[in-house]
């Protein structure tokens, strides 16, 4: 920990803050940051945006698959490709 004038300074930029987050465009505009800032979630995360989610797995595989999602919801398994490893990537926020 440190200590003396240099702890008041990490003390005063540190202040209303998380320590060891970056301060994001998000956050600056009063918003919860995204824990994932790509446009990637893997099955089982809450997603960022409502919108419309293609399946990755399928889509290199020469398939098309895509959902409707609403913000927070838990991203689910693919039902085309069944992959439990399933990437979804959004491609139309609404």
């Amino acid at each position: 920990m440190p200590s003396g004038q240099g702890a008041e300074r990490c003390a005063s930029l540190c202040a209303g803050r998380e320590v060891g987050l970056p301060k994001t465009p998000r956050a600056a505009e009063g918003r919860e940051a995204m824990p994932n800032s790509s446009r990637t979630c893997k099955i089982g995360e809450k997603a960022g945006s409502s919108g419309t989610y293609e399946c990755l797995n399928c889509k290199y595989s020469g398939t098309e698959t895509k959902i409707q999602v609403e913000k927070d919801a838990i991203l689910p398994m693919c039902a085309t490709c069944k992959d439990s490893d399933t990437t979804w990537h959004l491609r139309k926020a609404s």
